[in-house]
């Protein structure tokens, strides 16, 4: 791209600079969510405390504003990769808490990655946790009663398959020594 504007009678120079070259430091720290968000196009020395401090500005906005702030903070991570895999890194800790309530539809959900990776992270758990207490359910239906030593062995697995073969185990099992 040229470095000026010519016209017969005047000249204006200028000079290009790509955004993820200039520091955000400024940006980060402004009260307007708007900056903040733009701030995600330059360069990020810490993704993570951008992240946080974006995610936090989200949380305070107008219920009415929040889904079109986080798209908009989606599309910049899009762009961004560092940001996305903070993004994902965040949403998915264990501590996250987000009381953020926003409609998507499943074609929203589909088009930012890493919401799709964030849903499909949720179901997993979601599975597990049902299966887990599958097992639970169908050793005290079947023997009556579940130690907590018990339940803490069966909490502690995590694999699909062995909580699906675990729970066909007490279905067949005479006693509870068969299962465990």
């Amino acid at each position: 791209m040229s470095d000026k504007i010519q016209f017969s009678d005047w000249t204006y120079r200028y000079r290009l600079i790509d955004m993820k070259d200039i520091p955000c430091r400024e940006l980060v720290a402004s009260p307007n969510i708007t900056d903040k968000l733009l701030a995600g196009l330059c360069k990020i020395e810490d993704p993570k405390f951008y992240v946080e401090n974006v995610i936090k500005e989200i949380k305070k906005a107008n219920p009415k504003d929040r889904k079109e702030l986080f798209t908009l903070f989606l599309e910049i991570s899009k762009i961004r990769n560092n940001i996305e895999e903070e993004i994902r890194s965040y949403i998915t800790q264990e501590d996250f808490e987000m009381p953020i309530t926003i409609e998507w539809t499943r074609e929203e959900i589909e088009s930012y990655p890493v919401l799709r990776d964030v849903l499909k992270i949720g179901k997993e758990e979601g599975l597990i946790e049902g299966l887990r207490q599958s097992v639970i359910d169908a050793i005290e239906f079947k023997f009556g009663y579940v130690g907590e030593d018990v339940r803490e062995k069966v909490n502690q697995i995590s694999d699909v398959n062995q909580l699906k073969e675990l729970h066909r185990k007490v279905v067949l099992a005479n006693s509870l020594n068969d299962i465990i």
